[in-house]
């Protein structure tokens, strides 16, 4: 998770104290000291929405972000993204086929079929 501040010039403390705000916002601080590849697939889709929150990023994109995984975890990301709405900390542009979290999470959908909007 530091790699992408280090790239961008932050040093020190700064980066353990930015990693560890990302964990914590994702509900994952308790595993700071777990190796990724010893985390079940959910949590290895929230260890990536920490990884790109760490950034700070002002758009987030989220490919399909709980394909694969159980419901427990679908419904925690779901609310990391609602926590990021609310907090309007960076826009959430999500592609997803699962057309009942579309209902739960989004404002506006843009449907596409073939490369084109449709609705």
């Amino acid at each position: 998770m530091a790699y992408g501040l280090k790239i961008r010039g932050v040093t020190g403390r700064l980066i353990r104290d930015k990693v560890l705000e990302a964990l914590d916002y994702v509900g994952m601080a308790h595993k700071r000291e777990q190796n990724a590849l010893t985390l079940s697939s959910g949590e290895t889709q929230r260890l990536g929405l920490a990884r790109a929150l760490v950034v700070d990023p002002e758009v987030l994109f989220l490919d399909e972000p709980t394909a694969s995984i159980d419901p427990q975890n679908t419904t925690l990301i779901e609310e990391i993204i609602l926590k990021l709405k609310r907090e309007a900390r960076a826009l959430v542009i999500m592609a997803t086929h699962d057309l009942e979290q579309v209902k739960r999470i989004t404002e506006r959908v843009l449907k596409i079929d073939r490369g084109r909007i449709v609705e």
